[in-house]
């Protein structure tokens, strides 16, 4: 028992470590290309942000689905179908109400953009540098020296 105690007290330390703030790059930003641009803030309006609950609802269906290996196939349907349900509400609750900025910027090359994102500290009038990676997009307050409009 107490061996089991420690091992969790490791596991949690490790978990803790983990979080802590290093500045660095994503594994997946390294050896690619980044598209980067410039422009101004002109509105940020305020979203809702919907979930699917299907990354919830596998995750419990996954976790039912382990939980029952060893008992009859039918204890084990039926803990995949409540770690389905459990996972998807737990989702549900854990994002719900959550929102998101849908902002609209006017490029150096005077096309206009918009950008849903949780970028907090970002006002209309401010340039931003946007860095488009694949389907990700991440904005960053910059001097207005960089934005023409």
């Amino acid at each position: 028992m107490r061996l089991l105690k420690i091992s969790g007290w490791i596991i949690v330390s490790l978990g803790l470590l983990s979080c802590a703030g290093h500045h660095g790059v994503n594994r997946e930003d390294m050896d690619r290309k980044i598209h980067l641009h410039y422009g101004r803030i002109h509105t940020i309006d305020i979203v809702d942000v919907n979930s699917t609950m299907s990354g919830g609802a596998t995750l419990g269906a996954l976790i039912g689905l382990a939980t029952g290996m060893g008992h009859s196939g039918e204890s084990t349907i039926y803990r995949v179908i409540a770690g389905a349900i459990l996972g998807a509400l737990t989702e549900k609750s854990l994002t719900e109400g959550e929102t998101a900025q849908a902002i609209t910027l006017k490029e150096n090359n005077a096309r206009m953009v918009k950008v849903i994102t949780q970028v907090p500290n970002v006002r209309a009038g401010d340039c931003v540098s946007i860095e488009r990676h694949y389907r990700k997009v991440k904005l960053f307050r910059v001097a207005d020296q960089y934005c023409k409009y």
